[in-house]
């Protein structure tokens, strides 16, 4: 089970299309769902109710975590809570009482690491790190249900998490909030706990990239689908956004692993959606991104920092050809965020683009109930109803 979680935590986050807490800044199903799929098929008599109970609360706690620290200082946010939340998906499975509870948290804390440089190299462990997290979880709930003990002060004593991954030591860049001399917010973490659920304010990405390319992705579709521009006479695009996307604005290399430049590149997006008119998983192949022509519109590219954009939108991208004529489009929301949503049937059609590229045949029909499964998730009698759909068979290589 620790390594379905880890697989499968990795293969949830890999392709950048999970889900993540905006204002958080963290992804959260990538470590807690796998956590608890393997927890639920292996106990086995687990109901959907049970499961998307645990569910919910570890995307909570991750989420209020990952909102209550105050300063960004190369940690993968994801990867330094989602241990918390998998290792309380799974304990809510295996139906922990509270002590039993605190000793896997802490565990869990035992374990915790998640580092963000993996994005900033554009490197295969940037797709690894929810997998870490998931696995220790689960380690730790197995582990406290064996006996083994963790510390009482996990989150905050003077050598808890907070002291540690927040810390008392900052520069003005990193900080997120303005606390009076406090390591974390208190409220964020702990405000109408068991009342209110982070899980309702995910979002749900689009695009198969990271979340500051997702508006420049919006509104580059926005201006070629609806106006016929032939790549050759394009003389400049130029994209707007806020200080902290100027880090993925820089000029497009390739790197060592194409795809995940790609990702995480503005330049590459936008030139990808110029040349394609459309933006998903055939986007980020490697023959894709090494694409002499796309290689060359992306050089067109210019990323400008806009002082008045604070946040990730707006985002406004304009097109200038070789004949003076321009076209340009604002985004104001982030397609997919909750006050946005994706439609029921965008979701499907997400799903269904997905099943492609999947190293396992399904037919239509077999899609289709996977659909229902899951819609009808709280009705399920045992998890492992879904999980034997997920199997599928192996395609020939």
């Amino acid at each position: 089970s620790y390594h379905a979680a880890l697989i499968n935590g990795m293969f949830c986050h890999a392709r950048e299309l999970d889900d993540g807490h905006e204002e958080g800044g963290v992804h959260t199903y990538a470590s807690i769902l796998p956590a608890a799929l393997a927890v639920g098929e292996e106990r086995g008599s687990v109901s959907g109710k049970e499961f998307l109970t645990a569910l919910v609360l570890g995307i909570d706690l991750v989420s209020r975590i990952a909102l209550s620290i105050r300063y960004l200082r190369g940690w993968h946010l994801s990867g330094i809570s989602g241990g918390f939340g998998a290792a309380a998906a799974a304990g809510r499975i295996l139906r922990f009482d509270p002590e039993r509870m605190r000793h896997a948290l802490g565990i869990a804390y035992a374990q915790t690491a998640g580092v963000g440089i993996g994005s900033a190299e554009a490197v295969m462990t940037k797709r690894m790190t929810p997998g870490f997290a998931s696995r220790s979880g689960v380690m730790a709930a197995y582990l406290a249900q064996g006996g083994v003990t963790g510390p009482q002060g996990t989150f905050e004593s003077k050598d808890g998490f907070f002291k540690m991954f927040d810390g008392d030591h900052h520069n003005e860049q990193e900080l997120r909030f303005k606390l009076d001399g406090s390591l974390y917010s208190r409220e964020s973490l702990t405000k109408d706990l068991g009342k209110e659920f982070e899980g309702d304010h995910l979002y749900m990405k689009a695009f198969p990239s990271c979340r500051f390319t997702q508006a420049p992705i919006q509104a580059t579709l926005k201006i070629v689908q609806k106006v016929m521009i032939e790549p050759e006479g394009i003389s400049k695009i130029r994209v707007y956004v806020c200080k902290r996307a100027m880090k993925f604005g820089k000029p497009f290399q390739l790197g060592e692993f194409p795809e995940i430049s790609a990702q995480f590149s503005i330049p590459y997006v936008v030139a990808s959606c110029v040349l394609r008119k459309e933006f998903f998983l055939e986007n980020v192949t490697e023959k894709a991104v090494c694409d002499p022509r796309v290689l060359k519109l992306a050089e067109k590219v210019e990323v400008i920092h806009d002082p008045v954009i604070k946040l990730k939108v707006p985002v406004t991208v304009e097109i200038e050809t070789d004949k003076g004529d321009r076209y340009r489009e604002r985004v104001d929301q982030i397609k997919g965020n909750p006050s946005d949503p994706l439609t029921d049937e965008e979701v499907n059609k997400k799903f269904y683009q997905c099943a492609e590229y999947s190293a396992r045949s399904f037919s239509r029909d077999a899609l289709e109930e996977l659909i229902e499964t899951v819609e009808n998730l709280e009705r399920l009698p045992d998890i492992r109803l879904l999980t034997q759909k997920l199997v599928g068979r192996r395609k020939p290589r």
